[in-house]
């Protein structure tokens, strides 16, 4: 049992923590009343592989701290609150105050859950900047399609994946860490396959942008985690989609 502050992880509101010490949430709604920005005091988690979590369902207003150890605080442009997520315009993003860093060669997981509604277009989920060597970007693309993972210099790999337009869907990421830096794509736990890439390295500068300006996600993000040095397995991810419909 890890403890931290005298309590055991296992005590933290609404999560639980896996016996490979991956902190998931529990089965059971996390929608709280809002306290202070969205959230209580007591629902910050401490799994330190866990370095963004963004219930966007819970948080409010246009400035908010995410539900993680490291408590970064966002800045909202364009995506009006409701009680699935934020409802992104088209226009606007969300900003941390600092870039979350994913380095190459390394096991990373990203998970959301999402619901996106324009019908062409690049709708873009994470971004860095619109320069040579720092266009790391993830985003869907071709009306719901496709979805490109873009490293830092704008090369691609890409699933022909079609993304349902009228409901929320779980959506995973992760990469193993390994020399041929393999990613997979899971979609509402659907394994679509590994894809290979000499640079896996992914900076997340902006939420709900590709950082290139125009690409705007437009449709509901309801929850964003990030989780560096931890590559979800296939029983992560379905007990992680069980966990969190």
């Amino acid at each position: 049992m890890r403890v931290v502050n005298g309590r055991a992880i296992e005590h933290y509101k609404n999560f639980e923590v896996r016996e490979t010490g991956l902190a998931i949430p529990k089965a059971e709604p996390l929608y709280i009343p809002a306290i202070s920005n969205g959230y209580a005091p007591n629902d910050f988690i401490v799994d330190s592989s866990l370095v963004l979590y963004l219930p966007l369902y819970l948080l409010k207003g246009s400035k908010f701290k995410s539900v993680d150890a490291y408590k970064r605080t966002a800045t909202v442009t364009g995506a009006v609150w409701g009680p699935t997520g934020r409802l992104f315009d088209g226009t606007g993003e969300i900003t941390p105050a600092s870039p979350i860093v994913l380095a190459d060669d390394t096991p990373w997981t990203i998970v959301f859950w999402l619901h996106p509604t324009e019908e062409t277009g690049t709708a873009g989920l994470t971004g860095n900047l619109a320069v040579a060597g720092s266009q790391e970007r993830i985003f869907i693309w071709g009306g719901g399609t496709r979805l490109y993972v873009t490293d830092r210099n704008a090369s691609s790999v890409i699933w022909f994946e079609t993304f349902s337009l009228t409901e929320m869907q779980h959506v995973v990421i992760t990469c193993d860490g390994s020399d041929a830096d393999n990613l997979h794509l899971f979609i509402n736990t659907s394994d679509k396959g590994a894809k290979s890439r000499a640079d896996s390295q992914q900076i997340i500068r902006v939420i709900g942008d590709t950082g290139a300006g125009g690409a705007y996600f437009k449709g509901t993000l309801g929850e964003m985690r990030v989780y560096d040095g931890v590559c979800f397995s296939q029983a992560d991810v379905t007990h992680d989609y069980n966990a969190t419909k």
